[in-house]
């Protein structure tokens, strides 16, 4: 693998450096997992054989060999089947209240209708002892039942760890991409300022606004790269991008900005709300006519952040969620980042009466 660094002179560089052993063995894991999960239905298939097959194998060489036929085998079979399934596909992975309570109404169920289809496979003089044996039914259940959730569990973790090998992956490629696009920043910064010192000459409000333009991109190029950054810093770049759009738009577009009890201390990962108030600028721009409102508003609590934007859009169109799905890789670049970040986060979009309303609220440190 090669990697792109800054040299002297501003030249960028190709350095050749080895894929770290850890990463490496992540990657190996990953393809494992995925070769379990396609083979997951076989490898249920082969774990029942095994438990049915199991007490024949114990007895196998001994004497009169295992005494219970194999029919009585499969009706044991079958009732720890139906509970481990309903374990596995329904508790699980449903969201209902009373768990607990219906796990155990569940298994005492199957326990007796377990020990009455059993009887037919035992003569007469056998002494069932019925409520041990309903015991022992319910000891079985829950043995499987760990297995099945220790099976779920183990998913959800390995699918977790492709989620963030997967975000790791696209974060080296974001970066050589960035790299490669920045070439020599420092060109990029300097043929700005002299442009801004010739059209500072002859036109100081454009000269500001090519002043704010480079300060954008500055931004974007050094903090953008970093984890998190101070909050304070993120809504001032915002509101720069604001007075940067303002000056383009003029009397179009009016903005209401609302920021409440932000705490300078609170920091949260860069470019998260931009790429939302740039979609408001871009669909508020289309419209004809003057005086068009965009809502922005960055309001804090002691446990969360909550930003909102609110932007008018022509209702002739294809819906506005649907087509930043298709066109808006800003907007689904910060859906997955939310995902990965803030798996508590609280995301919801509403299209309602020709207004399109983003609210996203993330926990703070």
């Amino acid at each position: 693998m090669r990697w792109f660094e800054t040299g002297k002179n501003g030249i960028i560089i190709t350095v050749a450096q080895p894929i770290e052993w850890i990463q490496l063995q992540e990657m190996k894991d990953t393809i494992r997992i995925d070769k379990i999960v396609k083979y997951e239905p076989l490898l249920h298939v082969l774990f029942w054989a095994m438990v049915l097959l199991s007490p024949y194998v114990k007895y196998l060489g001994k004497e009169g060999g295992y005494p219970n036929t194999l029919l009585h085998e499969l009706n044991a079979l079958s009732f720890h089947i139906a509970f481990s399934y309903f374990i596995y596909f329904f508790i699980l992975r449903t969201a209902i209240r009373g768990k607990s309570l219906l796990i155990i109404v569940v298994a005492t169920a199957l326990a007796c209708a377990h020990e009455f289809f059993d009887s037919f496979f035992h003569g007469p003089d056998f002494q069932h002892y019925t409520w041990k044996r309903l015991v022992s039914h319910l000891i079985s259940y829950t043995t499987f039942g760990v297995v099945f959730y220790a099976l779920h569990i183990s998913k959800q973790a390995y699918q977790k760890q492709r989620e963030l090998l997967l975000l790791h992956e696209e974060h080296q490629v974001a970066n050589l991409a960035l790299l490669k696009a920045q070439v020599t920043p420092h060109f990029l910064f300097n043929t700005l300022n002299t442009i801004y010192r010739k059209v500072l000459e002859k036109d100081k409000e454009s000269a500001h606004l090519l002043l704010m333009l480079s300060d954008n991109i500055r931004y974007f190029l050094k903090e953008g790269q970093k984890e998190q950054v101070s909050l304070r810093e993120e809504i001032n770049q915002i509101e720069s991008f604001i007075k940067l759009q303002n000056r383009r738009w003029k009397d179009k577009i009016v903005v209401r900005f609302l920021k409440e009890g932000i705490n300078d201390q609170v920091r949260v990962a860069p470019l998260l709300f931009i790429p939302f108030v740039e979609n408001a600028f871009k669909y508020t721009s289309q419209l004809r006519g003057q005086g068009h409102k965009i809502e922005i508003a960055f309001l804090m609590d002691r446990t969360h952040l909550t930003f909102s934007c609110l932007n008018p859009f022509y209702e002739g169109d294809v819906s506005l969620e649907e087509n930043n799905k298709s066109t808006g890789i800003g907007i689904q670049n910060v859906r997955r980042r939310l995902q990965l970040i803030y798996p508590d986060h609280y995301l919801e979009t509403e299209e309602f009466k020709g207004e399109f309303i983003v609210t996203v609220k993330i926990p703070i440190c």
